[in-house]
């Protein structure tokens, strides 16, 4: 991944900046992603495509919910709440989980 992430950046950053650096990022991470795939097929792992796909549909749902919103502190707040919810209803988040990401009382 880094061969691949400073190849991409020397061919993308020089001609499209900031955005050229996050496409090399994205590239590189997708190469790795499917070297991980064939290390973990040579070890006869199960690759969870399931758990990964219920992320992923939760990803992309908040990504079209916070597309057109114009402020980033909106943004972040209404991609938490879509991500969360589309998660719980699909089954990416029992409730169990969310209470440990909610904070405790110290008594």
């Amino acid at each position: 991944m880094i061969a691949a992430s400073i190849a991409f950046s020397f061919l993308l950053i020089p001609k499209y900046g900031f955005v050229g650096a996050s496409y090399a990022l994205v590239l590189a991470e997708g190469i790795g992603f499917i070297f991980g795939l064939f290390v973990a097929n040579s070890f006869e792992l199960v690759f969870p495509f399931k758990v990964i796909m219920k992320y992923l549909v939760a990803s992309l749902t908040m990504a079209a919910g916070i597309w057109l919103l114009p402020y980033l502190p909106l943004q972040i707040l209404v991609g938490v709440i879509i991500y969360i919810a589309v998660n719980f209803m699909i089954g990416g988040l029992e409730k169990e989980e969310i209470y440990k990401l909610l904070p405790t009382r110290v008594s």
